[in-house]
């Protein structure tokens, strides 16, 4: 009996160790993960610290010492915007008679050109918009790209200007005139008027009339080959203001077609008959429209002398002086104002040099009525 409890005691005593060591086999390898767990994850965080710092390292080496050392560098560059050349108005609204005439020269009408109070008369002339820089966001279509189209056109403006300028050997520091003579051509006098600008070295407009064009083309061509400008006064001079669009659109654009098959004018500015326009007309006219200035009323006169006072007693820089090339007290009257007025230190330019060497630029539907 003894023996036998003997032997159940040590069984007893082998099943606890082994249970023992089973349950500390199993904590001690519980223990292993964890710490091995542990030991993982600081190494990993280690390599993910080192390659932080590597990562920041070299994002500092991709920055320009430049651009580290001064962050707003050209700020001052950025900010920089041409300012707006502001142009004086000049007024030019004279009550005048423009006195046009009929083919022929006899006067058809006798009545005062009316008042030059329509809309864009008195308007700035050639100042330049400011250049603006795009903002962040901006695309094609918005007004930033609206300006620089508006520029890019200024531009081209600019450099025909200096073209005229330079081509006709145009002091822009010195005083000029505008001698325009409207209602021809008519050779006799028209001629006469040619050679006295050719022997002193000027220049002129002729406004001239779409209906002589087919018997004094001729004379047009010679104008226009000795460097004159040949304007419109459109195809039978009837008055703008009571026609209606379509005949006004066959007045001026027949004419310009006309014009245009004997001199190679690129634009062929209008004068309106009587100098009568009103927002119709503006508005449905591709071309510019010249007034003027000074009205010598030689069609009233007819003498010379009084031509020559009208203009010696009033004339300034950037006038435009209104003539007629149907009478020969005209012509008698230029032979003397011309080599007088060079005398005096004036320039004898066209329309388009005068416009040119003041920085105006021409635009279509707008009435123009001296170069100041």
């Amino acid at each position: 009996m003894k023996s036998n409890n003997k032997k159940r005691q040590r069984k007893k005593i082998v099943y606890t160790l082994q249970i023992v060591w089973i349950v500390s086999a199993i904590i001690a390898t519980i223990i292993l993960l964890v710490a091995g767990n542990r030991l993982l994850g600081i190494d990993k965080a280690g390599e993910a610290m080192n390659q932080g710092m590597v990562s920041a390292n070299e994002s500092e080496e991709t920055v320009p010492k430049e651009e580290a050392e001064n962050p707003v560098q050209d700020q001052n560059k950025e900010n920089e915007k041409p300012n707006a050349e502001e142009q004086k108005e000049e007024d030019g609204t004279v009550q005048e008679n423009d006195g046009e005439k009929s083919e022929g020269g006899t006067p058809s009408k006798g009545e005062s050109a009316t008042d030059q109070t329509e809309e864009g008369a008195d308007s700035k002339e050639g100042a330049e918009e400011p250049v603006v820089t795009p903002q962040e966001g901006q695309t094609e279509g918005t007004p930033a790209a609206e300006d620089d189209k508006t520029s890019d056109q200024e531009l081209a403006a600019d450099l025909k200007a200096q073209e005229v300028i330079a081509k006709n050997n145009i002091d822009v520091s010195k005083p000029m005139v505008a001698l325009t003579f409207d209602d021809g051509p008519y050779p006799k006098v028209t001629n006469r008027i040619l050679q006295v600008l050719s022997d002193n070295g000027g220049r002129a407009t002729f406004f001239v009339m779409g209906n002589r064009m087919d018997s004094y083309g001729d004379t047009v061509e010679k104008a226009y080959e000795q460097g004159n400008q040949i304007g419109n006064h459109t195809y039978s001079h009837k008055d703008l203001t009571k026609i209606t669009i379509k005949e006004l659109q066959y007045e001026v654009g027949y004419a310009c077609e006309l014009i245009q098959e004997h001199a190679a004018e690129e634009q062929v500015v209008l004068r309106p008959p009587y100098g009568s326009r009103n927002d119709t007309v503006s508005e449905n006219l591709t071309v510019p429209m010249i007034a003027w200035s000074l009205d010598t009323e030689d069609w009233k006169s007819r003498d010379a002398k009084s031509v020559i006072n009208n203009v010696l007693g009033t004339v300034k820089d950037g006038d435009i002086i209104l003539m007629h090339d149907l009478y020969e007290s005209t012509a008698e009257a230029v032979e003397y104002l011309v080599p007088e007025l060079i005398k005096r230190g004036y320039q004898l330019v066209t329309i388009d040099e005068l416009f040119a060497a003041k920085g105006h630029a021409l635009e279509a539907g707008k009435v123009y009525y001296n170069g100041r």
